[in-house]
């Protein structure tokens, strides 16, 4: 994923201020987009079709995933954004290192939130 990112940072480099920040809020919204249509439509069918193979665990499991998982689909589309920015300090190392502890982070608690769901 880091590898996309940086070819697409190289790519939205070349154009101007206006445009960067408007290719980071289209990667936010279809990520935010995506994370809704994963929570209203693809997690219900899979939580039906583990009640119809008879496996409640597997059932209850991923209902209670299916949140964290949307939020974090939406979390991936603000990284990628805040990352294509074409501010100045974004892309030093030590803004990224903690946009990467922050994904980090999210992804612990994140678990966590539908472990004990």
């Amino acid at each position: 994923m880091t590898e996309t990112v940086e070819t697409i940072e190289n790519i939205s480099q070349n154009s101007n201020t206006l445009v960067q920040c408007l290719i980071c809020a289209a990667w936010f919204a279809g990520f935010f987009i995506a994370s809704r249509v994963f929570k209203h439509v693809v997690g219900p069918r899979l939580t039906r079709a583990a009640q119809k193979i008879e496996r409640p665990y597997l059932s209850t499991l991923l209902q209670s995933f299916i949140r964290p998982c949307a939020l974090f689909i939406a979390l991936v589309g603000l990284y990628i954004g805040v990352r294509l920015l074409p501010f100045d300090f974004i892309h030093t190392d030590a803004w990224r290192t903690a946009q990467n502890h922050a994904v980090r982070i999210a992804f612990i608690v994140l678990l966590a939130w539908g472990l004990l769901g």
